[in-house]
């Protein structure tokens, strides 16, 4: 249980274009919609890198394989002993970006949606609310009703949550 003293922010977000929705830890939330932002707002990698949270571009799948990012002509990502780095292994800061092109969009990964769903909600909260959802690709959730979310909300907060609701993504 959550310390009625030091409310936590939760969110509950539109699903898709369904009449349910996900709830995320309000911070979570934020970062994830500043993820999808950059993805649709950028036109360069540097746009890209300088829109997403801090750490975010560190962390991206790109890095893990064998792309490496270059910024005013130092490379980046990339160890030592990996030197030289192949011309069409570089993405440059310059270069054009499509959401396309980071690894895990196509996917449904990234930004990270799906692993950063609230589920540490009261269980009879959950008993009450929740409609269980299972898919063979991204694995199993709870989902909720739009349409009880005042009833939610006075419902979560003894439990000290507070509660913003919000429609629609941006890609919904």
């Amino acid at each position: 249980m959550v310390n009625v003293n030091a409310p936590v922010g939760l969110v509950l977000q539109k699903w898709m274009s369904a009449d349910e929705g996900i709830f995320f830890l309000e911070d979570d939330w934020i970062r994830l919609m500043r993820m999808d932002a950059a993805l649709r707002d950028s036109r360069t990698w540097g746009e890209f890198a300088a829109a997403l949270p801090s750490g975010e571009f560190e962390e991206l799948l790109q890095w893990e394989t064998e792309s490496v990012y270059r910024v005013d002509g130092e490379l980046r990502f990339c160890e030592p002993e990996e030197l030289p780095v192949a011309e069409e292994s570089i993405i440059d800061a310059n270069d054009p970006f499509s959401q396309d092109d980071v690894l895990g969009f196509s996917d449904g990964d990234f930004p990270p949606w799906m692993f950063s769903i609230f589920e540490d909600l009261p269980k009879e909260f959950v008993t009450e609310f929740a409609q269980p959802v299972d898919s063979f690709i991204s694995g199993s959730w709870d989902q909720y009703p739009m349409a009880k979310s005042d009833e939610m909300k006075k419902a979560l907060l003894p439990h000290g949550y507070t509660l913003t609701v919000v429609g629609d993504l941006p890609w919904g």
